[in-house]
């Protein structure tokens, strides 16, 4: 008789309930195997009568913190799962019904895998769950990349690895449990690009990474802490006040690690670099563009990274006429990922 597989979802919320009940019922709704369970873990700063209401009888359990800290809720849902994978989910986006067998049947076809990213499908602000949405139809067809970060040599095309984005979004984010473990306590220091903290500590832990072209989380697009849809003022203040941050946690994550796999300076350095343009961007200055464009083209041309070429262009437009690179910016940021 076949071992049970379980699996914890995690999913963050902080002041906002609006979407919590239809990223639950994503999960409860799931298309599993009869040998797979499914713990449901909610980190969040607020107890509401009607969630709860609607918890009762289920395998959900509702964390209850102060914390403001993003990594500090991921750390505290890792250390109380039970499953042999986790998933995450932010409380407003949901699963696709395939999203566990698919990222299972993939754990189980690679046991030298640690970390699974899958691709999104937008959906608006109001999209309320369906047990009839999301498409399977581009799944079926999508690729599996696979890339061994063992860190033995540098032969990992790090441009390959970030222009197929494995290190965006939480919610796009599957991980054995022993790695989680391993790093939850390192979690907890920080509060900023979370999805890049986890790609650089899978790159540390120095095990397989896989890439799926599957849509299997549903990313919900309105306006958020980083400024998607806000004002140009509001969209200034919260990218720059974003990107600093990031960069000063990436850096107390570099110190933290001390990393002696080979490849992790490689990517600590793209994602580094790219945040530095961003700044120099939101920072509507033109002081370093022309500078920050010369590191970005090197990035492409020694790493393969096609968003490094394209960074390089905005920072010379940047150069020519801060004001219109800003809202080229704005612009793809509401059209599209």
């Amino acid at each position: 008789m076949k071992a049970e597989k379980k699996v914890s979802v995690v999913i963050t919320a902080h002041n906002r309930k609006k979407y919590l009940k239809d990223a639950i019922e994503s999960i409860l709704h799931q298309e599993i195997k009869h040998d797979v369970s499914i713990e449901i873990i909610i980190v969040s700063n607020f107890d509401d009568p009607e969630l709860s209401e609607f918890m009762k009888g289920k395998s959900i359990r509702n964390i209850i913190t102060d914390k403001d800290s993003f990594g500090e809720k991921l750390a505290a849902g890792i250390d109380s799962s039970n499953g042999d994978i986790i998933c995450f989910l932010d409380d407003d986006d949901m699963f696709h019904s395939e999203k566990i067998s698919r990222v299972l049947e993939i754990f189980e076809k690679n046991p030298g895998m640690s970390y699974i990213h899958n691709d999104i499908q937008v959906i608006s602000e109001d999209t309320k769950f369906d047990i009839n949405m999301g498409t399977m139809t581009d799944n079926n067809k999508s690729e599996m990349l696979k890339f061994d970060l063992s860190g033995k040599n540098r032969t990992i095309k790090t441009g390959k690895l970030t222009s197929k984005r494995a290190d965006w979004y939480v919610s796009c984010i599957s991980i054995r449990a022993d790695f989680a473990k391993k790093y939850s306590s390192v979690l907890k220091k920080l509060n900023r690009s979370l999805d890049k903290a986890l790609f650089l500590m899978a790159v540390d832990y120095g095990k397989e990474i896989g890439i799926t072209g599957q849509k299997l989380t549903l990313y919900r697009k309105h306006e958020s802490v980083t400024g998607i849809k806000a004002s140009r003022e509001k969209f200034i203040f919260a990218k720059h006040k974003f990107t600093t941050e990031s960069m000063e946690n990436l850096e107390l994550l570099s110190r933290t690690l001390s990393s002696s796999n080979k490849n992790y300076d490689l990517f600590n350095q793209v994602f580094m670099e790219k945040m530095h343009a961003n700044d120099i961007i939101y920072s509507i200055k033109r002081k370093g563009s022309l500078s920050g464009a010369f590191r970005m083209f090197s990035l492409f041309i020694g790493h393969g990274c096609r968003e490094c070429f394209f960074i390089a262009g905005i920072l010379i437009f940047h150069a020519l006429s801060p004001g219109r690179s800003i809202d080229f910016y704005m612009g793809i940021q509401n059209s599209g990922i």
